[in-house]
């Protein structure tokens, strides 16, 4: 595999796919609020996204995001291993940085208040931790 120029990752609320194939990440967010006390099955949404960036000329092939939860509590949650999909490298003939891309969506349970972490490894290697901050919120009116 191809040496990683840079790595870029972040979590957002929704994401937008233009009919030319770009795409907008729209309200950038790692802190959730969460009423308190937590209702059973209570869940935040959103989108998690990944690039990998290479040089122009690499071929970065095939590999494999690898995505973990770690809990306020510690514990390791398994958010499995998902398939990059490679990024275009070049456009009218003329060569663009060529990467992978991972944009998945997220429905997380929550049943703790504090911050959990999603470390992104890319074939093996850790690339990124990115911290989702769940924040108690009183209900109105107490």
């Amino acid at each position: 595999m191809a040496d990683v120029l840079s790595f870029t990752a972040f979590t957002c609320e929704r994401i937008l796919q233009e009919m030319d194939g770009s795409i907008s990440a729209i309200r950038l967010i790692d802190i959730f609020r969460v009423p308190v006390p937590i209702p059973p099955d209570f869940q935040i949404v959103f989108w998690l996204v990944a690039i990998a960036k290479y040089g122009i000329g690499q071929k970065p092939g095939e590999a494999d995001f690898k995505l973990t939860q770690i809990r306020t509590n510690g514990e390791r949650k398994d958010l499995g291993t998902h398939k990059a999909a490679s990024l275009i490298n070049e456009i009218d003939g003329q060569l663009v940085v060529p990467g992978l891309g991972l944009i998945v969506q997220f429905n997380m349970k929550v049943d703790t208040i504090g911050t959990d972490y999603i470390e992104i490894e890319l074939d093996g290697r850790l690339c990124a931790k990115l911290p989702i901050t769940l924040l108690a919120t009183k209900p109105q009116g107490k």
